[in-house]
Parts: structure tokens; C-alpha cells; sequence
């Protein structure tokens, strides 16, 4: 839904329609007990990435690979196992990645190397992870996981950002967890919330997210 500065709607596109015409097969979700009885959330698109002005040399990445047009939104849907990029004026799928390969995603974004980065949830392995996914080839091409699984999981929520010294801030959400790798996956930098939450276990940490220093007062 794309809105105008007083908040109306200007236009909307269908995440439902757009896998549809493209023949992405979905994955049947089961319904299951919420607030408000039953309910079934086939899609729960939890992060939506705006690519323009991300590629460093946007022209020509362009004519490399299309899904880099301009207009082209990035989409983690969790609970089709999938990430997706579609055109944010027609609606048109772009590129989707994931099924067989990760499971229960967040936070997916869009490198300057083009590459997307994604907070592999895990679901039913017990163990979280970070993935590095080239679009043009489908290749996994860096990941974060911990040598233990208990070291590293987190069944919801999670995200990852790249930063400018190539390591990644990573929230390991459940766990209240926020923390550094480097590149060949070595921990820099370590940090749990003090907080307890109702349920008396550490609160929870949405994300985590490092802001360049000249946005310090």
C-alpha cells in the first residue's frame, strides 16, 4: 500500500496476485489458535526493503540483471519460507529465493554488492543463521552460524545488518541477544538485554540496528 504525505492512498499492490501470475508455488499454512480465536496468516510479510539508490553503480547493475530496475521492493514473507522482489508500480515478480533453504525468515535486505542479506530463523532445526544470497545465481555465497545450535537461535523475530567494515550486527531476538562477526564469523562484540520480561526471561530485541556516528547528538 503506497500512501501520500496526508496518508491516502495512492495505489496498491497485491503480494498474493504477483506470486500467483509468476507461478510461485505457496506453501499451505495451517490455521492456529491467536487472540482473536483461530486465524491463519498464509503470508506475514515482516520487512519490506525499497532498493532504489542502494547499488553503487545502479546503471549498471540494471542492465546486468532486471530485478535491480528501478521501483524494485524487497519482501521477506516468513511463512512461505521465501524472500521476494517485486516491481512496486505493476506488481510484477522480479525474483523470489528460499523454499528447501530457509525457514521462518526476517529482515531481508538489499546489499551494495547486490546480494541480499537475511536472518534465517530455522524452524525446525533449532538453529539460527545468517545467509548472504546472490539474486543472480541463487547461491548462498556467506553465512553466520554458531559451531553450537544452542549458541544461536531464535524462533521469531531476528535481523542482521551489514556494516561498513564488512562485519554483521546481528539480534538474536528470543535470546535478548545483540551481537558482531566478522567475515570469517568470529564474535567482536557482545551484548544481552538486562531487562526480564513478564514471562521472567530476558526481554526481547526486536533488531538491532548501528547508526553512523554523526547521527550522535
Amino acid at each position: 500500500l503506497f500512501l501520500d504525505s496526508e496518508g491516502r492512498p495512492l495505489r496498491r499492490v497485491s503480494l498474493y496476485d504477483s506470486l500467483a501470475a509468476a507461478g510461485v508455488e505457496l506453501t499451505t499454512v495451517d490455521p492456529y489458535v491467536g487472540d482473536s480465536g483461530m486465524m491463519v496468516d498464509p503470508f506475514h510479510s515482516n520487512s519490506l526493503f525499497w532498493m532504489d539508490g542502494i547499488l553503487e553503480d545502479f546503471g549498471a547493475a540494471w542492465r546486468r540483471d532486471p530485478i535491480y530496475a528501478p521501483g524494485g521492493v524487497l519482501i521477506c514473507i516468513r511463512h512461505q519460507n521465501r524472500v521476494a522482489i517485486l516491481d512496486s508500480e505493476t506488481g510484477e515478480h522480479r525474483w523470489s529465493w528460499g523454499p528447501g533453504e530457509i525457514s521462518g525468515p526476517h529482515d531481508a535486505t538489499l546489499l551494495e554488492s547486490g546480494n541480499v542479506l537475511i536472518f534465517d530463523n530455522g524452524l525446525g532445526s533449532g538453529q539460527s543463521r545468517v545467509v548472504e544470497v546472490d539474486p543472480r545465481t541463487d547461491t548462498i555465497v556467506w553465512q553466520y552460524q554458531a559451531p553450537e545450535a544452542a549458541d544461536f537461535y531464535s524462533a521469531s523475530r531476528g535481523s542482521a545488518q551489514r556494516l561498513e567494515n564488512g562485519n554483521t550486527l546481528i539480534a538474536e531476538s528470543d535470546e535478548g541477544h545483540a551481537f558482531e562477526v566478522t567475515s570469517e564469523g568470529q564474535m567482536v562484540w557482545s551484548w544481552r538485554s538486562p531487562h526480564v520480561s513478564t514471562k521472567e526471561s530476558r526481554a526481547t530485541i526486536i533488531r538491532a540496528i548501528r547508526y553512523p556516528e554523526s547521527w550522535r547528538p
